[in-house]
């Protein structure tokens, strides 16, 4: 799975980490997100249905998992990129903390992300991506709860790389080196941590959407489920709306 964008702590962030305050969970989900740029987000799909479709429906990706995910017991932020589109961020989501993203790869961005998470106090740091704005809250709540039982947590995707990664420390061994954006990111994460003798659990499988078939599953699932979720509700009316 591609947990999009980038993640930096600005300097004052940075500085202020030092005086703030315990966190009152030990908790944190961090969803990473890029902005919804035409030409420069769902490329992949927008193949088929094209840019400003394509970009309009990342959009509601977004706000559909910030929506879905808002009562999680956890610190909940959205790390964003890039920079110059923070008030969209503000907008989609005004009760979600922002930290924008670093550079570097996405092994990179995650580490930064965990490191900064862990530094601020919190004990079990979980990460997501937007591209499945379907994906049961559950499994949030299952992956929090897991990292009493082991170290690092992840939710595999169907295209073979994962959906959710959390930890109890920064979880460099399943971060660095990793082949991202292709279909063997899983196996070659998993390799990692079994060569580092680090004990992990798993969550079960989901998939993102990418690509039109994706789309075309999401749609049928959201025609089952989106009764029971007001937010997947309004997803699926918003599909229905952008794509003829």
């Amino acid at each position: 799975a591609r947990l999009s964008g980038r993640a930096r702590l600005s300097t004052s962030y940075i500085a202020l980490i030092d005086f703030m305050p315990p966190p009152r969970t030990n908790n944190c989900l961090g969803v990473f997100a890029k902005h919804w740029t035409p030409g420069e987000s769902k490329t992949r799909l927008a193949a088929s249905i094209g840019e400003h479709v394509a970009a309009a429906l990342h959009r509601e990706f977004v706000a559909t998992t910030l929506a879905r995910f808002q009562d999680i017991d956890a610190k909940r932020i959205v790390a964003y990129w890039p920079p110059q589109f923070d008030n969209d961020f503000r907008e989609l989501a005004p009760t979600w903390p922002r930290v924008e993203q670093c550079p570097g790869d996405l092994g990179d961005r995650l580490q930064a992300f965990f490191r900064d998470q862990f530094a601020a106090g919190f004990h079990r740091v979980v990460v997501v991506g937007s591209d499945s704005p379907n994906l049961p809250v559950e499994c949030v709540d299952q992956a929090i709860a897991t990292l009493d039982e082991a170290p690092i947590v992840l939710g595999p995707s169907e295209d073979g790389g994962y959906y959710l990664i959390g930890a109890t420390s920064t979880p460099t061994a399943a971060l660095a080196g990793i082949p991202w954006g292709s279909a063997s990111v899983w196996q070659t994460t998993i390799a990692r941590l079994e060569a580092a003798k680090c004990p992990y659990r798993t969550l079960p499988a989901w998939y993102d959407v990418d690509r039109q078939q994706d789309l075309l599953r999401l749609r049928k699932d959201l025609s089952k489920d989106s009764a029971r979720d007001p937010a997947l509700k309004r997803l699926e009316a918003e599909i229905t709306r952008l794509v003829t």
